[in-house]
């Protein structure tokens, strides 16, 4: 069933958390929080406690949890789990957490119809800059560089100098040199480098695919797609297997399931309050003293200090995803979240947020209900069992979605 609600100047929704209760707290346990730069995001720890240094211990234990997942998971970093499956095609001897996490996004992959896949990557690094935001890069080239770009020469060490700038010269290229500009052109696929020599410097320049047309696009795109599906990996406690030109991203589950990681070292520490904070990716543990709930409320993002819906959580999970705050770019409303199906950004709505029974889920579900939209979103979710969303539409900012019984954890709207 869904449901409208318009709001007023609403446009995007953050997640935040509020520190008070739906009752009072009892005073003989302490509060105790923490907060620190990870996940490239913020991350909070907050529980009670009547023991300082247990409470402490808690909160180291539970941040070293949180690195050994970012370790196996991050992308970016070549040393990681993920980076080398993804360089080599196959991981022997994969860790117990990346196996869960691979598995459990395959499983998901299927709930979802398709719109949760971690085999998106290509697609990402289609559209994606490179690191720097800027069409114009900067490297000093070896003379052999030179050399074989005046005989029109594409050797191992060429594509690999442009392959830094998330781009492959997997086709073969032309180059061509106009001697009056002094520079290189070097066309290969939907992307021209301009390699200029400016003071002795070698600069190059390039554009980025949201600027080429459309038609063209679409022929990049669908050469990419055959790498995409979840079908094309294999997955075991002993090896990890990917088709060739495949390539995952643990991106949209590595957060929550961090969180999960962490709130169980909590837990396994006779922590019996918690609640962790990873960007908005949020998981609760028990009731603050005395029974009170945690409280988690949608922020109006045109007044910081105005909650437009709370709820109360107590062993819940809430995550939230949208492009209003990652786009590749800005102008061409490029986010960062791509539909698997059409290879391109989602634009059916804002934000997706999901409440669920824990904090691996939600992330997965705050992605999936995204790609889907308002509407087959919201159908997804009260399809399933002890999962809430509320969803932010994009042509009209102004409707809110929601799922059947989210009334069961709001409080305020």
């Amino acid at each position: 069933m869904k449901k409208i609600v318009n709001i007023t100047s609403l446009c995007l929704f953050i997640v935040i958390v509020f520190i008070v209760g739906c009752i009072q707290s009892d005073e003989t346990e302490e509060r105790y929080e923490d907060t620190r730069d990870k996940m490239d995001t913020f991350v909070s720890i907050i529980l009670y406690s009547s023991d300082e240094v247990k409470a402490n211990d808690a909160i180291e234990a539970a941040y070293n949890r949180i690195d050994e997942i970012v370790s196996l998971a991050n992308r970016f970093n070549e040393s990681s789990e993920i980076s080398r499956l993804n360089s080599n095609g196959i991981l022997n001897n994969p860790s117990s957490e990346l196996v869960d996490m691979i598995e459990i996004s395959i499983k998901y992959n299927t709930i979802t119809n398709g719109a949760f896949d971690i085999t998106i990557l290509p697609l990402l690094d289609l559209w994606s800059p490179s690191s720097s935001s800027s069409p114009y890069y900067l490297f000093n080239m070896s003379q052999s560089f030179i050399n074989n770009l005046n005989s029109g020469t594409i050797t191992d060490d060429v594509k690999l100098i442009f392959s830094s700038y998330n781009y492959t010269l997997n086709e073969t290229p032309t180059v061509s040199y106009n001697n009056d500009a002094m520079q290189w052109t070097v066309k290969s696929g939907w992307i021209d480098f301009i390699v200029k020599n400016e003071d002795n410097v070698l600069n190059v320049y390039t554009d980025f695919f949201w600027n080429v047309n459309y038609y063209k696009q679409e022929k990049y795109i669908n050469t990419t797609m055959k790498y995409i599906g979840s079908e094309k990996i294999t997955v075991s406690d002993d090896v990890i297997l990917l088709e060739n030109g495949t390539s995952l991203t643990l991106d949209g589950i590595a957060k929550g399931f961090a969180v999960d990681e962490a709130l169980e070292i909590l837990k396994e520490m006779d922590i019996n309050s918690a609640l962790i904070n990873a960007g908005g990716d949020i998981a609760t543990y028990g009731t603050k003293p005395e029974g009170a709930d945690w409280i988690t409320g949608l922020r109006n993002p045109d007044d910081a200090n105005e909650s437009i819906m709370e709820f109360c959580l107590s062993g819940q999970a809430i995550a939230t995803s949208g492009n209003y705050e990652r786009y590749f770019n800005q102008s061409a409303k490029v986010g960062h979240i791509m539909d698997p199906a059409s290879g391109r950004s989602v634009t059916m709505c804002s934000s997706s947020t999901i409440i669920a029974n824990n904090c691996t889920v939600a992330d997965i579900l705050a992605t999936a209900v995204f790609v889907l939209g308002p509407v087959d979103g919201v159908n997804l979710v009260d399809s399933l069992h002890n999962v809430e969303t509320i969803v932010l539409g994009y042509n009209d900012p102004q409707n809110i979605f929601y799922s059947s019984n989210l009334t069961d954890f709001k409080i305020q709207v």
